[in-house]
């Protein structure tokens, strides 16, 4: 099970409305408490991560990955007005770009060399993230970096579980992997197996 792809920009709208910043991540926390679980994610995550490619921010939410990278080379996107309008708040010197719908318009993102999401693919179905990654398509993308849930579970709700092979099997019908890297975390507020994969493309 995952969001329909005709519901998702009202599934997100509807949730940020109710939520507010807590609506990307583990909404029921206090944003206290997210914002410790996000500190120890990119504690994880940044020693593994190229942040000086230019990078699209696929479903960026309200821009807590932004400061990692060069905001010269930076472009973040969403489908949620009102959770990039408290990205561009918090983070004026980067750039946003409002998606009408969950797929991209290649011409014109021609710069990004690198696609980065976290906990984003993981709310969408098989067939989703293949016209996700279709519409790349054209770009020079020289690496995916997605940190997502890769337990061996059952999908259901708005989760759709895959593993580090089933990603890059996706990201295989549309562009050529040269190499791939996965690195294993265990959020001790959840206790299931997210993972850091790095697919490079020729």
């Amino acid at each position: 099970m995952s969001i329909a792809n005709d519901k998702v920009k009202e599934y997100w709208a509807d949730r940020s409305k109710q939520q507010g910043r807590r609506t990307v991540g583990f909404s029921n926390a206090p944003l206290e408490k997210q914002d410790e679980y996000y500190r120890k994610r990119i504690e994880f995550m940044l020693p593994h991560m190229n942040t000086e490619l230019f990078t699209l921010d696929y479903g960026c939410g309200i821009g807590r990955f932004s400061k990692l990278f060069n905001p010269d080379k930076y472009l973040g996107v969403d489908i949620t007005e009102l959770l990039l309008n408290i990205a561009a708040s918090d983070n004026p010197e980067y750039n946003y770009i409002l998606l009408n719908n969950p797929y991209i318009t290649a011409s014109n993102l021609a710069p990004i060399e690198q696609f980065f999401s976290s906990t984003v693919l993981q709310h969408n179905s098989d067939e989703s993230i293949r016209l996700i990654f279709s519409s790349l398509k054209g770009l020079p993308i020289k690496r995916f970096m997605l940190y997502e849930t890769t337990a061996n579970m059952k999908s259901g709700g708005h989760m759709n579980f895959k593993s580090f092979d089933d990603y890059g099997n996706l990201i295989s019908e549309v562009f050529d992997i040269s190499k791939s890297e996965q690195f294993k975390f265990i959020p001790e507020h959840i206790n299931i197996e997210h993972s850091l994969m790095i697919f490079d493309a020729n």
